[in-house]
């Protein structure tokens, strides 16, 4: 079948020559908390009872990503639908194993951050009094008062590999070496190594 043609049935769709490419996503994220509060309450008001209570919880968070992008090139796949229309079935029938490393290329790596703050204040007032009538009742009023300020500062880096023209290009470094500081040096430089399927 020749480069870049499509066949398609009924039931059946190949494509072959197609660059497959994979986009992970590993998330780091921590939030902390404090609560700072106080209140009080005064029975000095015969049968009434005054409340109040005041808290302040601010809370800070960060988020790491770490989001490299792999291509692997002239990979065919088969979609069948023989057995659902909503589900294709997909099947790699040529080219390279798209499971392994070894036979795909680092396009980029994506690095944000994310800091974030919360500050919250609240305050809270409460009244009761008791009325003496034929049933026990007691008359309830207050007043609640919230805050909240969000701030979010997001960082991101995004480091492209490529050669000479633009073109992505290889290396015998090991998979392991994509965040070696000799990699990540200046991206703007015309030519930069990069390792074998590293984006696994």
């Amino acid at each position: 079948m020749a480069a870049n043609s499509v066949a398609v049935t009924s039931t059946a769709t190949e494509t072959p020559n197609q660059t497959f490419s994979l986009n992970q996503n590993l998330r780091s994220r921590d939030v902390e908390t404090l609560n700072y509060s106080f209140g009080g309450e005064t029975k000095d008001l015969g049968r009434s009872r005054l409340d109040f209570s005041v808290n302040f919880p601010p809370s800070e968070g960060t988020e790491h990503r770490f989001i490299p992008q792999r291509s692997t090139a002239g990979v065919g796949f088969r979609q069948d639908r023989s057995q659902s229309r909503d589900c294709a079935k997909r099947t790699r029938i040529s080219g390279p194993d798209i499971d392994d490393v070894k036979s795909s290329t680092v396009t980029s790596v994506d690095l944000p951050e994310v800091l974030s703050r919360d500050k919250i204040a609240g305050a809270q007032v409460n009244f009761s009094k008791p009325r003496a009538t034929v049933l026990p009742v007691t008359l309830k009023t207050g007043a609640r008062f919230r805050e909240q300020t969000r701030q979010k500062d997001q960082t991101r880096r995004v480091f492209s590999y490529v050669g000479p023209n633009g073109w992505p290009v290889r290396s015998a470094r090991p998979t392991t070496m994509i965040l070696d500081a000799s990699l990540i040096r200046d991206i703007h430089r015309e030519r930069l190594s990069i390792p074998r399927g590293c984006g696994h």
